[in-house]
C-alpha cells in the first residue's frame, strides 16, 4: 500500500497551522507543518509534497514572493499551491500580479476563515489520496 500523499503547510500563526494540519491529517494526508519559509526548499526536497498550502502574510517575508520563487523553481513549479489569506482573493491577485517575471496564479486563492470541508476538498480536488505524491 502506498503511503498517502504529503501536504506542506506554511504558516506562521501556530493556532492556524494546528487548525491547518489537523484538516488535511483528518483527511487523509500526510502533513509537513513550518512557521516559516527559512527551511522551505529543503523540505520541499526531502518530502516532496503534492500540495502546498502557503499563508500570503508571513512575518518575514511575502508569501507573493515566496510563492513567485516556488512557482519558478524547476523542481517545484508544477507542485499545487493553494495560497490561504486574511486579504480578499481580489487583492492577492493584484499583489501576485507584481514584479518580474509573471508567473501564473495559484491553483487556488482562499480567504480566511477557510472551512474544513472547503480546504479537504480543495486538496482532493487537487491530488486525489489514491495519487502517490509528488516526484
Amino acid at each position: 500500500m502506498n503511503d498517502p500523499p504529503v501536504v506542506l503547510i506554511i504558516e506562521d500563526d501556530p493556532d492556524s497551522r494546528a487548525y491547518l494540519s489537523a484538516v488535511i491529517t483528518d483527511s487523509g494526508y500526510r502533513v509537513r507543518a513550518l512557521g516559516d519559509d527559512e527551511s522551505l526548499f529543503d523540505v520541499m526536497i526531502s518530502a516532496r509534497p503534492a500540495v502546498v498550502i502557503l499563508d500570503m502574510l508571513l512575518p518575514n517575508r511575502s508569501g507573493a514572493g515566496l510563492y513567485r520563487q516556488v512557482r519558478l523553481h524547476p523542481d517545484f513549479s508544477a507542485i499545487p499551491v493553494i495560497l490561504v489569506s486574511g486579504l480578499d482573493v481580489q487583492a492577492v491577485s493584484e499583489a501576485l500580479s507584481q514584479g518580474e517575471p509573471p508567473v501564473s496564479l495559484p491553483d487556488r486563492i482562499v480567504e480566511k476563515p477557510i472551512s474544513p470541508t472547503q480546504l479537504a476538498e480543495m486538496v482532493a480536488g487537487l491530488v486525489p489520496l489514491n495519487k502517490k505524491g509528488a516526484s
